[in-house]
């Protein structure tokens, strides 16, 4: 997907590694959707095993932590997949502000996101690698308590400037992203902004459940994204999952499922407590 004009293109591993990833980008800049497809552990078992070791807080966030209520749900049931996923993309040149490498999102549960590799653009590094310690990937994640705001805000700002936005909610389909002007009217209109998180190679930044959040990749990246609740933001979460069935049906008489399942999360982790 060229993360400026959302157009998608279908292309290889291959085809993207070597043509478009290390590419500065410009007028398009490539990032591939959320991959594997299926669960990571069945497509690369070698290196699940070393991201299991690479995980921070691994009770927490590792897929048998004892910290992780997920954990508990019965191994094999259909409807629960909180298994890794890459998020690869190039980086943006100087200057491109505007657009984002991972949208405006809201999620239910918690997530890990390690940042395993970097590139920077060619030539200006013959050795294709950015020094450790040098952010390459800048996150922007706002309070739960704002989401109320952030969506009016985002509601007022769509009407005034006649844009239509054929979507169910802009915090789960990823189509939006708050530019630096966008984020000075949220901040004059409401007084709320960001946290501003630099992440660097090798590093991990968690983020917890109903968190808004979006990132910019400032040179080529990978970073591998990890799925968990926690107890301590499980109330976050079932809130936010019925705060956005609440109003899909509302405003678009829309049902979303359920995809994490969280009654059920809640049902298997109390009875592995008994």
């Amino acid at each position: 997907m060229d993360c400026v004009s959302q157009e998608l293109m279908s292309m290889t591993l291959n085809q993207y590694f070597d043509d478009f990833f290390y590419a500065e980008g410009d007028q398009a800049v490539w990032k591939m959707t959320e991959w594997p497809v299926g669960p990571f552990q069945d497509m690369m078992e070698d290196l699940f095993e070393d991201l299991m070791l690479a995980l921070p807080m691994p009770k927490y966030t590792g897929p048998r932590g004892i910290f992780n209520l997920a954990s508990y749900f019965p191994k094999g049931q259909v409807g629960l997949d909180l298994s890794p996923k890459l998020y690869p993309a190039q980086g943006f040149s100087h200057g491109q502000t505007d657009y984002g490498s991972i949208n405006l999102s809201c999620e239910m549960a918690d997530a890990a996101y390690i940042c395993t590799y970097t590139a920077a653009p060619k030539p200006s590094n013959p050795r294709g690698r950015v020094a450790k310690g040098s952010p390459t990937v800048i996150w922007e994640i706002f309070r739960a308590e704002d989401r109320a705001l952030i969506r009016l805000f985002l509601e007022q700002h769509f009407v005034q400037n006649k844009m239509s936005k054929k979507i169910t909610d802009p915090f789960t389909y990823h189509t939006l992203y708050l530019s630096p002007a966008l984020q000075q009217q949220l901040f004059h209109q409401t007084g709320v902004r960001p946290y501003r998180v630099e992440q660097s190679l090798g590093e991990a930044i968690v983020i917890p459940a109903g968190c808004l959040r979006q990132a910019r990749y400032t040179h080529g990246s990978i970073l591998v994204g990890v799925d968990f609740v926690s107890p301590e933001r499980f109330t976050e979460t079932v809130r936010w999952s019925k705060e956005l069935r609440e109003f899909n049906l509302r405003k678009y008489r829309r049902r979303l499922p359920d995809t994490l399942m969280a009654q059920n999360v809640l049902l298997y982790s109390t009875l592995a407590m008994l």
